[in-house]
């Protein structure tokens, strides 16, 4: 990565703090898929602003964002480590193809981050039943056990990421205008 310190100062002296924050590959980081964000019937959804119950919209015009999934689901049942699907709910009823082949979700045991990566592929589109439950098969195979209720992120799913060397980040800084880095990061699989 090219940044120009004079333009970027801020954001390459923030990348120098955070990579050595990590000391080395002993730190995590939490790091999401930025081509994959949201489910792909978000991005297809027609989208409506919805007044408050008085009628009214927000003081600059705009009104609550329908049309979306929700951003975080939950799960029905618990499921033991290496297994291969999930059931979760609270996706809108009797549905067709609500999450589809290659969305992204996370998993949050309790609803809290965790030091386990979480982050799963669902492999096939899921249709929901009368209670907006579905099943997903995931890739890859569940990495601890979950519980039924555990929070299911599927808008900015995050997985758990560290450096892949101690090398990994160094900064070469030309005066007076040039910062070079690189680095590589692997998932922090136990």
């Amino acid at each position: 990565m090219t940044m120009n310190p004079r333009v970027d100062s801020g954001l390459w002296r923030a990348m120098a703090g955070l990579i050595a924050q990590l000391g080395g590959t002993a730190g995590k980081i939490r790091v999401a898929d930025t081509t994959r964000l949201s489910p792909q019937r978000d991005l297809e959804a027609t989208l409506s602003q919805e007044r408050w119950t008085d009628g009214t919209f927000f003081d600059d015009g705009t009104g609550w964002t329908s049309g979306l999934l929700p951003p975080t689901i939950f799960t029905v049942a618990a499921a033991s480590q290496g297994g291969d699907s999930v059931v979760v709910g609270g996706l809108p009823v009797s549905s067709s193809r609500v999450l589809r082949r290659g969305d992204l979700f996370e998993i949050r045991p309790g609803g809290v981050f965790s030091d386990t990566p979480h982050l799963y592929m669902n492999m096939f589109d899921a249709p929901t039943d009368a209670s907006g439950h579905t099943r997903l098969y995931i890739s890859p195979r569940l990495r601890s056990g979950i519980a039924a209720g555990d929070m299911v992120v599927i808008r900015e799913p995050h997985t758990v990421f560290r450096l892949a060397s101690d090398e990994e980040g160094a900064m070469d800084v030309t005066p007076p205008y040039v910062a070079n880095f690189g680095l590589k990061l692997v998932e922090a699989v136990v």
